[in-house]
C-alpha cells in the first residue's frame, strides 16, 4: 500500500510492515513490522492517507486519517496514529478492503459490499446521498451479494458481480 508519506507492505508470511516516507528529504526507506493484529493479515489496501488491514478470521484494522469518515470511525477520531480494529465491522466477516481517495469500500465473504467516507459522485455506491455527505459508519450499499472483486479510486469506485474465472483444461495424449 503506497500512500503519500508511508508504505504499508504484506508478505507472503503475513506479515505486516511500515515504512515513512519523505520524497523532500529523499530518505531511505526503513521498515518495522506491525504486531497486535487478531488472525493472520491477508489483505492490505492504502492510498493517500489512510490504510486498511484484512485479517483471516474477517477483522479489519484502520490506519491514518479519518477526516471524510474513510476508516468507519466516528468523526470524532480525526485520524489513528497505530493500527485499530474498526469495531463497526466486528458483525460482517470481511474478506477484502479497498481503500480510495477519501472513501474506502469492504467485501464480506458473500460478496456484500459496505462503503465509507465522503460521497463524492457515488463513489459509496449508496442509493440515497447527497455530494456533500459524509458518512463515517459502513453502510451496505447496492450490492448486497455476490461481489467478487471491487476498486475504490479517487472519486470512483468499481465492483464486479458475477464474474467467476474460467478454468483452463487442458489434456495430454
Amino acid at each position: 500500500a503506497c500512500c503519500n508519506k508511508f508504505i504499508v507492505v504484506l508478505s507472503k508470511s503475513g506479515r505486516v510492515y511500515f515504512s515513512t516516507i519523505s520524497i523532500i528529504k529523499n530518505d531511505s526507506l526503513s521498515f518495522s513490522e506491525i504486531t497486535g493484529f487478531e488472525g493472520q493479515v491477508v489483505d492490505i489496501s492504502g492510498t493517500r492517507e489512510h490504510c486498511l488491514a484484512v485479517t483471516s478470521n474477517g477483522r479489519v484494522y484502520g490506519y491514518g486519517f479519518n477526516n471524510c469518515g474513510q476508516l468507519g470511525m466516528p468523526q470524532s477520531t480525526s485520524k489513528l496514529d497505530r493500527f485499530q480494529q474498526i469495531a463497526s465491522l466486528r458483525m460482517y466477516n470481511i474478506k477484502a478492503a479497498y481503500a480510495g481517495y477519501v472513501h474506502s469500500l469492504f467485501q464480506t465473504d458473500d460478496g456484500m459490499i459496505l462503503a465509507c467516507g465522503k460521497t463524492n459522485y457515488a463513489s459509496l455506491l449508496i442509493a440515497k446521498s447527497s455530494l456533500s455527505d459524509l458518512i463515517s459508519t459502513p453502510t451496505k450499499t447496492v450490492i448486497e451479494k455476490g461481489a467478487s472483486y471491487a476498486n475504490a479510486g479517487m472519486f470512483l469506485s468499481a465492483v464486479f458481480v458475477g464474474y467467476k474465472r474460467r478454468q483452463i483444461c487442458q489434456t495430454r495424449m
